[in-house]
């Protein structure tokens, strides 16, 4: 038993998107390491404390930026699943462009 499977000539939309989103997972890092050296945040503490967050603003951000790109790491792999399979859904219109693009 053999397996065919047809990729949409627009398939390359899809495909960089997906790549695309390990330029954002580095932006991302980037921001967090700024914070962290203006928070003064020593390595390998993930956050502050609440205590310290409520009296320094750079601390305050510093988790906020922790936290987004923590959160943009827990999601990728589900929206590179999603992206990569809905691209396939449909070679007739213009789906795997919209995926793409909406990625």
């Amino acid at each position: 038993m053999s397996l065919t499977l047809n990729v949409p000539k627009e398939y390359g939309f899809v495909l960089l998107t997906a790549t695309l989103t390990t330029v954002v997972a580095t932006w991302n890092s980037l921001h967090v390491a700024k914070y962290r050296k203006a928070a003064k945040v020593p390595y390998p503490n993930a956050y502050v404390t609440h205590a310290e967050a409520k009296e320094s603003k750079e601390n305050y951000l510093f988790n906020c930026a922790q936290r987004s790109h923590a959160n943009l790491l827990e999601h990728q792999p589900q929206m590179l699943v999603g992206l990569l399979v809905g691209g396939l859904k449909c070679m007739y219109t213009p789906f795997p462009r919209v995926m793409g693009l909406s990625g």
